[in-house]
């Protein structure tokens, strides 16, 4: 048996099998990803990554990748805005109104 120092604690399931062991665990990195679509979904795409001159797979990545871009850049604008609201940097109604009446008399 190790000695104390090298001792590592088994996953539950594998506990009557390694006793005594070094265990070590792979992680997997994920590389790509396999998305199931309905039918009509994947006729839509097809339809509009030909019209982009594009394959499938190719379209998807440029659309998930511009919505993860602006999933990003929406939180951060949301977060602007409520630390502008936190320190009293805000227009009221009224305001809002008289601003908006200026700009169509210009």
């Amino acid at each position: 048996m190790l000695g104390a120092a090298h001792k590592t604690r088994p996953f539950p399931s594998q506990a009557r099998h390694c006793i005594g062991l070094t265990l070590r665990v792979t992680v997997a990195i994920l590389t790509n990803m396999e998305v199931r679509l309905k039918p009509e979904l994947q006729a839509r795409v097809d339809r509009a990554a030909k019209e982009n001159n594009s394959g499938p797979a190719e379209y998807v990545q440029r659309l998930v990748e511009h919505y993860v871009d602006h999933d990003v850049w929406f939180r951060e604008q949301v977060k602007k805005g409520l630390d502008q609201l936190d320190r009293g940097e805000f227009l009221t109604h009224e305001e809002m109104g008289t601003r908006i009446e200026q700009m169509f008399r210009s």
